[in-house]
């Protein structure tokens, strides 16, 4: 708090930046008050042969040259009385007092006030002076007040070395002032300025402090003319009441509350790091590992271990404290708090080391050390400050950090490295994953208030695995169970509700199979068909499901659904997509579309990539991501993002031979292990996807016949096995062993037959018809304009294509201008025939007949 002197002092500033309507109180005005009312001051510049009458002088004429000051009008005065000064009785005081409103003190004076306070601070004393504020206003060389008293030969080390001899401090500390009968108050308006934080909500003038020893960080320093008793005592770090209570959690108290679980299995890794913490140095245990593999959850294990006792004797009653590095940084502005803070820490560490009570830091995400609370251009971080404790044993710490994290960031520091045991955390098994749920499963029972059976437990491990390819058993595991009670939580709110009024206990809903189905469809973006048992039904409906819809290509369908149907029934090799095909035939038979209708019949999402976009060498990154050091290298791919976004789909790669040579070397771990890795190194899981490609090659070869004179003597079978033959070479010299070897089915798809053409006719009309009920048109077609359109709809050559463009052309165009501007603006009824122009030489022709 102030002194009394002091507080008098501002008493007068205030009062004189109210009488000349200045906006802030300045250093001037204070040195003014100073050298008139405190006699330490005064003593203190005339020891040094300073004459006081002389510096007043200039300190007045400056103080009334308003051109030094901002002025504030009467409009804005008003307005700060009003919002400084809220209430009746407030205004009836501040009116008496002839204050008018609560100017803010200028940022030089709250930096004096700031090193005021670390001055007293370090005198270990609870209250500062005119002489400490005196002082500590060398800082700011650039203001008017130095200038006055520099220009009298008046240093800062001329007036530290006066009242280290000749000034009794202590002598009028209890004096009354004039005009002050209550200790130095003007009146009992409370003008609260916190030096240490933000502004109050009143005065505006608060700052945030700083001191060079970190002292005093994260404390409020208030101080209040006329506040009297009311200004607070500065309370320093050393003596709060537990530094380690205020920036870490102690587990060992979790623990012994049950507040955090208990840890399941993993006994060799925790016999590892009881290993690593009994050493005499380097006794840091770090645990690297991917996340949601139980890293946190081993330092939690040993915490109850300990609570326990089912530890060495050496680490018997060791306390864990888990270190909130957001707290340790939070609030630290100024250089040297968040090293001071860190410094406690540690001290307290040493301490309860020292004492025989034995603590462990526990540093979760411990990368985050790296730079944290380093001030711009130093190096004095967290890892630095605690390497020479780490190395000699004072402090045992244990981290964890991913495998990601640690090659990113900690790998580059050697010398943090080699003071931590480096500790590899797997993904622990099926098996194991399945003990660590049963663990834990009573827990999530009272919770959610159902319960889990081993069958249960054991679903949701195995279909986490299976599906969920972005998450680390168990945590993915875990997920499945937690969420599961949620979704029977929802799903039976109503029926609760309407029990709730039965004084009977509440008995716990068994969870069943679908709701772990459904959960798992839900986390992992899948269709449900996808999980749950119904998908057998579209298994074995998939073959006459797509030939009704695709014609003249059953040879091809059949293949499809055999290998797609032994994957599903586990019988193939791991770890590979569900089915790799290669689609090769003739433009417009219905390999694309063929794609398309698989992933509609089995509910799951398409994706298209057009292979002609990736005709150059440089075209790779763009489906898997820019190398590093070239732009967008952080972006991902086009591919690799899509299967992140899509994991269950249907991949179709369009006309695959337009691609870069390439591009296949990186289909090939796709093919064989269902792994595509990025630029990033990120891994993706294409084990659910269903991978297609299409080409034309071989197409060629197909139209051609025998050569020679032999070829007209060849019959139909020997023609179609040698143009078989020619195809068949084509695409083995085109295609590489390896890539021809990774696929499931090279599958040959027919040229389409004249016959085929009036089922696609019918097809076409179909949707149409599908399109036309929306505008509440109903579309009619006659037996000879079906088989006008199949006719004229047909190329041997380009397929079905020619078909969809004559109907866009002869029919869509038409019913287009009708349904805008014509006969079918509100709906009717239309029937499309053949009629026989005589303009153009008896050509058949459609019409449309309109009836509404």
């Amino acid at each position: 708090m102030l002194g009394s002197k002091l507080e008098y002092a501002f008493n007068v500033a205030i009062r004189t930046a109210n009488e000349r309507k200045h906006e802030f109180v300045t250093m001037e005005n204070i040195l003014l008050a100073l050298l008139m009312y405190d006699d330490d001051v005064i003593a203190a510049v005339e020891m040094c042969g300073g004459n006081c009458e002389h510096l007043k002088s200039e300190l007045r004429d400056f103080i009334n040259n308003d051109s030094n000051f901002s002025i504030l009008n009467d409009d804005e005065i008003n307005e700060l009385f009003e919002k400084q000064f809220h209430t009746p009785e407030l205004k009836m005081i501040a009116k008496q007092n002839g204050i008018l409103y609560r100017p803010e003190l200028s940022l030089a004076l709250q930096r004096v006030l700031q090193r005021s306070i670390i001055h007293a601070q370090s005198s270990e004393k609870d209250k500062i002076n005119g002489v400490n504020v005196l002082i500590s206003m060398y800082a700011e060389k650039d203001s008017f007040a130095i200038y006055t008293l520099e220009k009298q030969e008046i240093t800062r080390a001329a007036i530290i070395e006066r009242v280290a001899h000749g000034i009794d401090k202590a002598k009028n500390n209890n004096e009354i002032l004039p005009g002050d009968e209550n200790g130095g108050a003007l009146g009992p308006i409370d003008y609260q300025y916190k030096v240490h934080g933000d502004s109050s909500s009143g005065g505006g003038a608060g700052s945030s402090s700083s001191n060079g020893s970190g002292q005093g960080r994260g404390e409020r320093e208030s101080f209040s003319p006329g506040g009297g008793e009311a200004a607070k005592k500065i309370v320093r770090p050393q003596e709060s009441t537990n530094i380690l209570k205020e920036f870490s959690t102690n587990l060992n108290e979790l623990a012994k509350n049950n507040k955090i679980d208990k840890i399941i299995g993993r006994e060799d890794e925790l016999k590892r790091i009881m290993q690593v913490l009994c050493r005499r140095t380097k006794n840091n245990p770090l645990l690297v590992g991917d996340s949601g593999v139980g890293k946190t959850a081993l330092a939690y294990g040993l915490a109850h271990a300990i609570v326990e006792e089912r530890v060495p004797l050496a680490l018997q009653g060791t306390q864990i404290f888990c270190l909130d590095m957001a707290a340790l940084v939070a609030g630290t502005k100024f250089r040297g708090d968040f090293e001071e803070r860190l410094k406690l820490v540690i001290k307290n560490l040493i301490q309860e080391n020292q004492e025989g009570k034995g603590a462990i830091l526990f540093i979760d995400e411990i990368h985050t050390i790296i730079g944290a609370g380093a001030t711009s251009g130093g190096s004095l971080d967290v890892s630095n400050l605690l390497k020479p404790v780490l190395s000699t044993g004072e402090v045992k710490c244990m981290g964890s950090t991913t495998y990601e994290e640690f090659r990113k960031f900690m790998e580059k520091d050697q010398a943090l490295i080699r003071r931590f045991q480096k500790i590899d955390i797997r993904e622990p098994s099926i098996e194991d994953t399945i003990k660590i749920l049963e663990g834990v499963r009573e827990k999530y029972e009272e919770h959610h208030k159902v319960r889990y059976s081993k069958a249960m437990i054991q679903l949701a491990v195995t279909l986490a695995n299976r599906h969920i390819s972005d998450k680390k058993l168990p945590d993915k595991a875990i997920d499945i169970i937690d969420e599961v009670g949620s979704f029977i939580q929802l799903k039976d709110s109503q029926s609760k509700k309407a029990e709730s009024g039965n004084n009977n206990k509440e008995k716990l809903v068994q969870v069943v199979a679908r709701d772990v189905e459904e959960v798992v469809a839900l986390i992992a973006r899948i269709p449900k068909k996808s999980v749950v048992g119904d998908e057998k039904d579209k298994l074995l409906n998939l073959e006459s499901s797509l030939k009704a819809i695709l014609f003249g290509q059953n040879e091809a369908i059949e293949k499809v659904t055999n290998a797609i149907q032994l994957s599903r029934s586990g019988l193939t090799t791991s770890g590979k997509p569900v089915a790799s095909f290669l689609f090769a035939g003739p433009t417009g038979v219905g390999k694309t579309e063929l794609a398309k209708q698989l992933a509609i019949v089995l509910g799951i999402h398409f994706e298209r990539f057009d292979m002609s976009e990736y005709m150059e060498k440089h075209a790779v990154s763009k489906l898997i991501g820019a190398p590093p050091g070239y732009v967008g290298f952080d972006q991902g791919g086009k591919l690799t993002d899509a299967i992140n976004k899509h994991p269950h789909c249907v991949l179709l790669l369009d006309e695959i031979e337009k691609a870069h040579q390439d591009i296949y070397n990186i289909l090939l771990q796709v093919m064989d292990h269902g792994m595509l890795t990025d630029s990033t190194g990120k891994s993706v899981d294409l084990r659910n996807v269903i991978l297609i490609m299409t080409t034309n090659i071989g197409s060629v070869e197909m139209e051609l016949g025998a050569i020679g004179l032999q070829g007209s003597n060849l019959g139909v079978d020997q023609e179609g096995y040698l143009k078989e033959f020619r195809r068949d070479k084509v695409l083995k010299s085109f295609f590489t062993p390896e890539f021809r070897n990774r696929l499931d089915a090279i599958v040959h798809f027919n040229r389409l037959s004249s016959e085929n053409m009036l089922r696609i006719v019918d097809k076409f009309i179909e949707e149409l018809q599908m399109q036309l009920k929306e505008r509440k048109v109903v579309l009619a077609l006659s037996e000879d304009a079906r088989n006008w359109i199949a006719r004229n709809g047909y190329d041997e050559k380009l397929g079905a294509r020619p078909m969809s463009r004559l109907i866009d052309e002869q029919i869509k165009k038409v019913l287009s201008k009708e349904i805008l501007f014509g006969k079918l603006q509100n709906g009717g009824k239309i029937t499309i025939e053949i009629a026989t122009s005589l303009e153009k030489d008896l050509k058949q022709e459609l019409s449309f007949n309109f009836d509404r």
